[in-house]
């Protein structure tokens, strides 16, 4: 009776796995974006940090007192995304969006790669706070979480609403465009399959 429970239970693990594979296969495209758009925001986010940082290191506060919702305002020295880094964001989103080319697996697409981007920029961001503000030297877990949470916080602050709205609108109008491009793409790349379609 082990025996078979065994054989059962290992058959059933090796259809999971099958189903699994499988189903990376189908959608890896989609899983490349993914990770791919998710890691470009992430690293747009974390150049917010760090350009402000870099620019005067003995300055630089997280201004974490400051009111989340505070009219815009933020502070001189406070972690900030300047123009160039939304004209990015909506390029990245664009650019996400043609590739897909379909509304709904973009949709499901655009919240994988949030997902990413907080996940990614949460951990620099930690990263950053615990190692090169020369907060590590006391490590003791309400320490550990207070600092999780500062880094959460900045994050949020940088990408919320205004990122998440300009790289949503930016991927939707890359899906609409794919409509008129991917037709374009397909009569090239024919074109170089059969030479004589062009005489």
């Amino acid at each position: 009776m082990r025996e078979k429970m065994r054989q059962w239970m290992h058959a059933d693990t090796r259809e999971d796995v099958k189903r699994f594979v499988s189903w990376l296969r189908r959608n890896r495209k989609s899983i490349l974006v993914v990770l791919a758009w998710g890691i470009a925001m992430a690293l747009i986010t974390s150049k917010g940090i760090w350009a402000v940082y870099l620019a005067n290191p003995t300055r630089f506060n997280l201004r974490l007192d400051v009111p989340f919702f505070s009219g815009g305002y933020v502070p001189e020295h406070a972690p900030r995304l300047v123009s160039s880094d939304y004209v990015l964001f909506v390029a990245v989103g664009l650019i996400a969006g043609l590739i897909l080319g379909d509304f709904e697996i973009a949709l499901y697409s655009y919240l994988a790669a949030v997902a990413v981007l907080f996940l990614a920029a949460v951990v620099h961001a930690f990263l950053f706070i615990w190692f090169v503000l020369g907060k590590g030297s006391m490590i003791d877990p309400s320490f550990t979480t207070s600092v999780m949470f500062a880094a959460f916080l900045t994050v949020l602050r940088l990408v919320f609403p205004s990122v998440l709205i300009v790289t949503f609108f930016g991927n939707l109008f890359g899906v609409f465009l794919s409509d008129f491009v991917q037709p374009i793409i397909s009569g090239i790349n024919a074109r170089f399959r059969n030479p004589e379609i062009s005489k």
